[in-house]
């Protein structure tokens, strides 16, 4: 089965719930994620799909979707 980018903004969702007590699409303008937060985020995202954390930059972590694109987009990504 097909991971969509739907898939993947759902489960991003959970975890950032599960982790900040909420889930915005606008993480940073809310004030949900700041730098601190967005390097501890791609280390948790980075062992939940399996993916480096270097792998995501600052306006990645911007809002579910862009977060959502980026996952999709290394996942499909040769070696991975």
């Amino acid at each position: 089965m097909r991971t969509t980018e739907t898939d993947i903004a759902s489960q991003l969702r959970q975890i950032i719930t599960a982790r900040y007590g909420r889930a915005e699409e606008e993480l940073m303008a809310s004030g949900l994620i700041d730098s601190l937060r967005a390097v501890e985020l791609a280390l948790v995202l980075a062992k939940e799909f399996n993916l480096e954390a270097d792998g995501f930059a600052l306006k990645d972590m911007k809002t579910i979707t862009s977060l959502s694109q980026r996952i999709l987009s290394a996942l499909g990504s040769p070696g991975k």
